[in-house]
């Protein structure tokens, strides 16, 4: 499992903005809210669309989500994802790299 840290603005941790995960392992993401930070919505609304089965992850305020693992049909590809804050306001938009 990957860990994925938003912090309070919203943003991706330097360091964690693209992670590497193995679809062979079926590992997942954990997206955490760092401090008092969220709720985030990790929605991947990019054209290359969404390896993971929920439609959205929503992370509560200082706690964490994870992604699940990825579906069978995910290609071995990157997925770009956007952060919403509670307004439905974009923050990031970061990276998961199913290998």
């Amino acid at each position: 499992m990957e860990a994925v840290r938003i912090k309070t603005d919203g943003t991706v941790k330097n360091g964690h903005r693209t992670v590497h995960i193995k679809k062979k392992l079926g590992e997942a993401v954990l997206f955490i809210a760092q401090g008092q930070g969220g709720p985030w919505k990790v929605v991947f609304d990019k054209p290359e669309g969404n390896p993971f089965t929920p439609s959205s992850i929503n992370v509560p305020q200082g706690s964490f989500k994870s992604s699940g693992s990825p579906r069978s049909d995910a290609e071995l590809r990157s997925y770009r994802y956007t952060v919403y804050d509670d307004n439905g306001n974009p923050k990031d938009d970061p990276d998961v790299d199913v290998e």
